[in-house]
């Protein structure tokens, strides 16, 4: 005897069959909800500097859960193919700030190999520099020139910097060159953190004379863009010493005197001015004449013996004077001759 399904029974059973099926379909999704796979990761910046955060909880810790990294091409020698089990959380502070960089997160879950229901997804992340470089200065100081054989030297100070690191190559170019050509002395000086000068040291021997130049270079860094002193900024003379000077035969130059205190002059009285002889002019009497510092009064020309005295003319018609009156005391005082024999 053949049985038959009623259709209402068989109806019950499609029905049950199709739950199950969708309920085993459901069920992962289902679990993930409840287990709360959270798959994050980002890059960004972050008080100016690239910063990388890859964030996995929650995952099946009984199963063999993957994460790798690759950051700017290079993959990361700890974390790929790093098996974190059900947690993991980890920061990377990328360098330089300066410059923009890239990454890739690739996170494979045990319960979702194919990420189906998106617990193994793949993150391509990228972020913009998140500082400008700076723009430094190089300023430089060469040694002082001098004769052949002087050693020459230059130094220079990367300034106007952000904490700059790297090189300064300092180069000298010989005479009669160009900073085009070859340079005759080079010397890179290394910048440690936190230094900002460099020196050439022992320097070169000039053993020919005219002019020499310097230039010096800065490299720059992650942080810094190069600088570089201009060609003709440093120029040092060499000449040839004296042939007297090699033989040290050359006079040396007698010491000035040194300056001494200088009695304060006596001031003297004017000598009175010796007595002239005034030739007779044609100015009027009582005129006064410049002849010395001091005004004098010339006297009148004398036309007769009754002139007024005060010259050698003068005293010369005194003396006459007394002779005549001497004369005529002597006559009047000598009696006259007795005439003799009278009554002769």
């Amino acid at each position: 005897m053949e049985t038959t399904i009623p259709r209402r029974r068989r109806a019950r059973v499609f029905s049950l069959a199709a739950v199950i099926a969708l309920v085993a379909l459901l069920l992962p999704a289902t679990a993930a909800v409840v287990l709360g796979h959270t798959p994050k990761a980002t890059l960004q910046c972050t008080n100016d500097v690239p910063t990388l955060q890859v964030d996995l909880t929650s995952y099946t810790e009984s199963l063999t859960n993957l994460v790798s990294v690759t950051i700017d091409g290079v993959n990361d020698p700890t974390y790929f193919n790093y098996d974190f089990g059900s947690t993991f959380d980890h920061t990377w502070l990328l360098s330089p700030a300066t410059s923009d960089h890239t990454a890739t997160v690739v996170v494979l879950a045990g319960d979702d190999p194919t990420n189906q229901y998106g617990f193994s997804p793949t993150f391509n992340l990228s972020v913009p520099p998140c500082q400008i470089k700076a723009d430094p200065k190089l300023p430089t100081t060469p040694s002082a020139g001098g004769w052949l054989g002087t050693m020459l030297n230059d130094s220079a100070t990367v300034t106007g910097g952000n904490n700059p690191i790297g090189t300064v190559t300092f180069s000298l170019y010989g005479p009669g060159t160009s900073c085009d050509s070859d340079a005759i002395y080079t010397q890179q000086v290394s910048l440690d953190e936190g230094t900002v000068a460099a020196t050439t040291s022992p320097g070169f021997e000039a053993l020919a004379p005219g002019t020499y130049e310097w230039t010096a270079t800065y490299s720059g860094d992650d942080y810094n863009n190069p600088a570089s002193s201009g060609c003709g900024e440093e120029a040092v003379v060499i000449s040839r010493m004296p042939t007297c000077q090699a033989l040290g035969t050359c006079p040396s130059p007698s010491p000035s005197p040194l300056p001494s205190a200088l009695p304060s002059p006596s001031v003297s009285p004017s000598p009175s001015p010796s007595p002239q002889i005034v030739s007779p002019s044609p100015s009027p009497q009582g005129s006064v004449e410049a002849a010395t510092s001091k005004p004098r009064v010339t006297p009148p020309p004398t036309s007769s013996m009754g002139g007024t005295a005060g010259g050698p003319s003068n005293g010369i018609w005194f003396v006459l004077l007394a002779l005549a009156g001497l004369i005529g005391s002597i006559l009047l005082l000598t009696p006259a001759p007795v005439q003799a024999r009278r009554r002769r």
